[in-house]
């Protein structure tokens, strides 16, 4: 052939192998996607971050609403739906953020989204400000923030530390059963402490805590044997004569004294328990480290009226005190 013939053989093979490379790039969208493993439908814990859900036809039009949704580490996407009619659950938490997502999953396919299911959301929660604690304390009905009395069917859970601080309680995804609580119970647990201004905005933000206590890892009652720490002491009675006297007279020493007592949180707004010194006037209470005072357990109106100080108990130590109870005598 000519030397024109192969020039004109050449080109055409050039302009095949260009048009071949144009083709397949312009294919490969559309080539045979990965198989995705689609998790079986019940509860599911999904971690990875908040995003608007993307559409399948990234080639068309694209809309501007955003279905939430969350892209797991092997680049899933699951479709969100709050199970709050509120929708406190998804409201607030910012987007391409980590995350973690519990609810109950059900497989389906989504005609517009790119979605291998729907989650109906229980809890959502940042994991990049997630701190993890182990906690102690006492279950308790939170209290107001603006401290408005609580509605008599009304108890938001929360665990007040012995350090006086307040906490939202969370229960809903430890994997350990948990009894019934009763307000006052002692309780321990492990979890993620997660600050109230990191969550959307909920139902917690009326209420006196400044951080929810997600228990995910252990929980634990706690019995008197369970602690190392309290307070032991005495109560005694006094003046037991109208007048003093010098030199004193060992007749009018102050006694010991039976009497039926309260602990209460060092500001005195909260009750822990109630107890009876014995015949002698002593006492022993296991409790955990903190401030506390101790006082009559009957109203301040009624003769003798008991009372202490602050109280502070270190951990591992049991503190001594002395009780007095005024008798009104003078």
């Amino acid at each position: 052939m000519s030397a024109d013939t192969w020039e004109w053989v050449g080109s055409g093979v050039a302009l095949l192998g260009v048009l071949a490379i144009g083709l397949a790039i312009y294919l490969v969208p559309y080539a045979a996607p990965k198989p995705v493993q689609i998790p079986s439908a019940g509860p599911i814990s999904v971690h990875g971050q908040l995003v608007c859900l993307p559409h399948k036809n990234e080639r068309g039009p694209q809309t501007l609403e955003c279905a939430f949704g969350i892209q797991d580490v092997e680049n899933r996407y699951f479709a969100l739906r709050d199970s709050d009619p509120t929708y406190h659950n998804l409201t607030g938490v910012p987007t391409n953020v980590p995350i973690v997502v519990d609810g109950t999953f059900t497989p389906r396919e989504d005609p517009k989204y790119q979605s291998i299911g729907v989650i109906e959301v229980t809890r959502i929660a940042r994991t990049d400000t997630e701190e993890r604690a182990t906690l102690s304390g006492t279950f308790v009905c939170l209290p107001h923030k603006d401290g408005t009395p609580t509605e008599s069917e009304e108890c938001a859970y929360g665990l007040l530390t012995d350090t006086g601080a307040f906490y939202g309680l969370d229960l809903g995804i430890t994997n350990t059963a948990v009894p019934n609580l009763t307000v006052g119970d002692r309780i321990s647990a492990s979890g993620a402490v997660i600050p109230i201004d990191e969550l959307p905005a909920s139902s917690w933000a009326r209420y006196r805590a400044a951080a929810i206590f997600t228990v995910t890892d252990s929980f634990t009652f706690l019995s008197p044997d369970d602690l190392k720490s309290g307070i032991r002491g005495s109560v005694l009675l006094g003046p037991t004569c109208p007048v003093q006297r010098v030199p004193s007279d060992p007749a009018c020493a102050d006694k010991p004294y039976k009497a039926t007592l309260s602990l209460t949180s060092a500001d005195g707004s909260r009750v822990i328990t109630t107890f009876t010194s014995d015949e002698e006037g002593n006492f022993s209470l296991s409790v955990t480290p903190g401030t506390y005072r101790i006082r009559s357990a009957s109203s301040s109106s009624v003769w003798p009226r008991c009372a202490s100080g602050d109280i502070l108990v270190p951990p591992d130590v049991y503190a001594k005190v002395r009780v007095s109870c005024d008798t009104g005598i003078r």
